[in-house]
């Protein structure tokens, strides 16, 4: 099971490289703009923190999780695991958790960095009386990160017809919201990761949203397990 393990992680790293590099650019494109710029003159943990849209993660999410599964199918990779004595279960739990794992690494050293840099400028005074604020908005992060990985990823067994899909889903759901029908708000993914709007205002986990989200994408984790597991070849016959 560790040698499968390793195999399948050093194969899911040289997949994700490229996606790997992407992020990095977009990293120092943003700690650039943070620190050689007036913004961080004035800037607090509170600043940054309302700042920090983690709703902004799901397009990077979207972009991971591109042709997940399908182009292992394409490219007969697929078919060449499966004739290997190795867990499929494990292969498509590796290749799930992978999106997510770059993403929740990305979201801590952008926040450490962050926090480094307004230490630097402030002291750690800034910081200390802020800090409270950070329990809700790594909870609120990861989970945001697991649901939409979940989402996506399974959506990519559909090809070119998941976005089509998604985006159909979400304007029905933002048509029901405007109808007034609160059932709808527990399942949109980005209400989890609203801020107080005012300085000072406790900031609460929305459990009640989290709960119906985290059982939803546990289905479809399960159904795109499911999926991944069928005889190669099956939607072609």
């Amino acid at each position: 099971m560790i040698n499968q393990l390793k195999v399948l992680l050093w194969k899911e790293s040289m997949i994700f490289k490229g996606f790997c590099i992407f992020m990095t650019a977009m990293f120092l494109l943003n700690m650039s703009y943070f620190a050689f710029t007036t913004y961080l003159e004035d800037a607090t943990i509170w600043h940054f923190l309302t700042k920090l849209d983690i709703g902004d993660y799901s397009i990077y999410m979207f972009i991971a999780c591109l042709g997940l599964y399908t182009k292992e199918r394409d490219d007969g990779v697929q078919y060449f695991l499966h004739g290997l004595p190795m867990s499929r279960s494990l292969a498509y739990t590796v290749k799930s958790i992978m999106p997510m794992g770059i993403l929740t690494v990305y979201f801590f050293v952008n926040l450490i960095s962050h926090l480094t840099l307004v230490i630097f400028m402030h002291g750690t005074d800034a910081v200390a009386k802020d800090l409270h604020y950070m329990t809700p908005l790594i909870i609120t992060a990861v989970i945001h990160l697991f649901v939409c990985g979940i989402i996506f990823s399974t959506l990519s067994f559909l090809r070119n017809w998941g976005l089509i899909v998604f985006i159909f889903a979400a304007s029905i759901l933002h048509l029901l919201q405007q109808e007034g029908i609160q059932l709808i708000n527990y399942f949109n993914y980005f209400s989890i990761c609203e801020h107080p709007e005012n300085y000072g205002d406790a900031w609460l986990i929305p459990w009640g949203h989290i709960m119906p989200l985290l059982l939803t994408s546990v289905c479809l984790w399960l159904i795109g397990l499911m999926l991944y597991r069928l005889p190669y070849g099956y939607f072609d016959q």
